[in-house]
């Protein structure tokens, strides 16, 4: 939002050229539109059926059980080779079908939504389509409108926003449309502004926009979030070093028995069959499952509490934080 919570009242309108009794008119309005483009927040693209599979599937530890299935069954032990595959399946499954229940939820409700704001134009005031706000219109606010998008305020009566969505804050934020800061202050301590994402809970204000879309503080957190796409949970990471960790010690195991038969005169071929089924005795068949179905009861427990969660890792990361 640049330094405009730093500025007057008068300066910032003088910096958009717009008067706060008339608004834009609705040609500069549909010039600017085409300028900075449309107020939304571009959303990241729904993953395909083929890509929640393969999400659920590329894990070190499904390719480990994978390997011994196929060990397994190169060996003979075809019982332990289906058990093993019976729990890749389970997890895997599992996991695909929460995600993609969540998915489709998800996509339920941005189709449903669909939001209007009260704008000053050609001296009238009037309800348009969040989307098409530009930087320089005059909202509107009252008690319990959302606000569409950053804009510094003008006018206040006993005005107040709640921007816990923004700023983790819980409480009402009192605004003040007269304050202004000589240095850069926090976003949760910026009185006289309100926010993209955040909802206004008493009173009543005028405020110049002064950012939309993808250049408001949710926007950007928005980038942040969705531009990242090799970005790890706390449980990814752990899941991976233990499957590292795995991988050495059966491989360990496995050398230290083949190492000691020869020492002590076994038939090599034996020993290579035993060194192999203690490799696989070490994999955790279960594992994935486990944690699959924990956090799929995460899932379904933050879904009671009118949460949607989309990913499932994402509910373990919410307990770490």
């Amino acid at each position: 939002m640049e330094k405009f919570y730093q500025q007057k009242t008068e300066e910032t309108l003088k910096h958009f050229e717009s008067d706060r009794k008339q608004g834009l008119s609705g040609k500069e309005a549909d010039k600017r539109l085409e300028k900075y483009g449309e107020n939304t927040i571009q959303q990241q693209e729904s993953l395909s059926v083929w890509e929640l599979l393969w999400h659920n599937l590329n894990n070190l530890i499904v390719y480990l059980l994978l390997a011994a299935a196929l060990l397994s069954f190169a060996m003979g032990e075809t019982v332990e080779g289906i058990a093993v595959l019976i729990a890749v399946v389970i997890a895997v499954m599992t996991g695909f079908i929460t995600e993609l229940r969540a998915q489709k939820s998800i996509d339920s409700l941005q189709s449903m939504i669909y939001t209007t704001a009260k704008v000053i134009r050609d001296g009238e005031v009037m309800e348009i389509e969040s989307a098409k706000i530009v930087p320089g219109d005059i909202l509107v606010l009252e008690e319990g409108d959302a606000i569409a998008a950053d804009a510094r305020l003008l006018e206040t009566s006993n005005f107040a926003c709640i921007e816990s969505a923004l700023t983790g804050e819980s409480e009402a934020v009192e605004k003040d449309a007269r304050e202004t800061y000589e240095e850069d202050v926090p976003l949760g301590d910026r009185r006289n502004v309100v926010f993209a994402g955040t909802a206004a809970t008493r009173g009543n204000a005028y405020a110049v926009v002064t950012e939309t879309g993808m250049k408001t503080e949710v926007g950007k957190i928005s980038d942040m979030l969705t531009g990242d796409k090799k970005r790890q949970t706390p449980l990814d990471i752990e899941l991976d070093k233990l499957g590292k960790a795995i991988i050495i010690a059966a491989l360990f195991a496995a050398v230290a028995v083949l190492i000691a038969g020869v020492l002590t005169n076994q038939p090599f071929v034996e020993m290579i069959h035993i060194s192999i089924i203690l490799a696989v005795a070490a994999i955790p068949e279960a594992m994935p499952a486990v944690s699959t179905i924990t956090l799929s009861r995460g899932m379904r427990t933050m879904a009671e509490h009118k949460a949607l969660v989309k990913s499932l890792s994402a509910v373990e990361t919410l307990g770490a934080t």
